[in-house]
């Protein structure tokens, strides 16, 4: 790749983190086909007119795409507008003029699911039955991902040195190569020890969750491998697409039942807003109605 000649939208998509990266490609290329090209590189980004993306915007929503899915789109679509204006490809005013375009407004689809302690607990006692050595990675896998909230995409950088068993403790790299921690203890720490005893390369730098081939491999999961393991696994107790981020969803909907208050909740899942935080939750009105019907008790008593 040749530095200098770049194109705008390359350009753009290199400084995203690589899950970023993956996702606002995918929301390009639709625009792309939808503007008559069929890929990325084919359209002339700077030349695009308001007209475009008014045109782009009207027919995902009449595509009954969800609104986080258009303004995702758009914000993709200014992402690339940005990097050219930087890259001396377009004027401030042309910048200004086509970025008027307003995102979609409304009530966004709620969508995804977050298992019940019930199905959470099926969920492992399952998996744990199977001995076999996929068996035992994927049991770690889920069990840190249901006890951490981590991301498929941070599952996949994990390495052993990312671990302190003795400390309790693992080090997770997160968007915007933000460093956090968390606890790791009880049965997530013993699966995790139990899959650790199989890996053959166990040098800092290893990849922790490796491939299978008989043994533990060398070569890291990727973040599809990751994927299909939970929605596999998931099918095993009789609940169809079933997600990673399902299970990050679970960890913040459990975490919030039990009574961690939500700053809390929002800093272990690496959010930078708690209402970003507020939309993982997938706890019923069940809980509202309990939540209130205490209140009330605890203010009518002795009265």
């Amino acid at each position: 790749m040749n530095a200098k000649n770049i194109s705008a939208v390359e350009c753009y998509l290199l400084a995203l983190a690589p899950t970023g990266r993956r996702s606002m490609r995918s929301q390009l290329k639709q625009v792309a086909i939808l503007l008559g090209k069929h890929d990325i590189d084919e359209v002339t980004w700077h030349e695009l007119e308001y007209q475009q993306l008014i045109y782009v915007r009207t027919y995902l929503l009449e595509a009954h795409k969800s609104i986080s899915t258009v303004n995702t789109t758009l914000a993709a679509i200014r992402g690339v507008l940005q990097t050219a204006f930087k890259m001396n490809l377009i004027t401030a005013e042309h910048l200004a003029r086509i970025s008027q375009i307003e995102n979609v407004r409304g009530n966004a689809k709620n969508s995804g699911i977050a298992l019940s302690l019930t199905d959470a607990r099926r969920l492992i006692r399952k998996v744990s039955k199977d001995t076999s050595v996929k068996g035992i990675r994927d049991s770690a896998i889920l069990m840190l991902m249901l006890t951490s909230g981590l991301r498929r995409s941070e599952v996949v950088c994990l390495t052993h040195g990312s671990f302190n068993f003795d400390g309790h403790r693992v080090n997770i790299l997160s968007k915007g190569r933000k460093l956090r921690h968390h606890d790791i203890s009880g049965i997530t720490l013993k699966t995790l020890k139990k899959w650790a005893a199989l890996c053959e390369f166990t040098d800092a730098n290893a990849p922790f969750f490796t491939q299978v081939r008989g043994t533990a491999s060398s070569k890291a999961l990727s973040a599809h491998a990751i994927y299909r393991i939970v929605k596999n696994r998931g099918k095993s107790i009789g609940i169809d697409n079933l997600r990673p981020h399902d299970l990050r969803r679970t960890f913040v909907s459990l975490m919030l039942e039990q009574g961690s208050d939500l700053s809390t909740v929002s800093k272990a899942v690496g959010h930078a807003s708690v209402t970003t935080t507020t939309r993982y939750d997938k706890r019923s009105g069940n809980a509202q109605i309990s939540a209130m019907r205490k209140l009330t008790d605890n203010l009518g008593r002795r009265l």
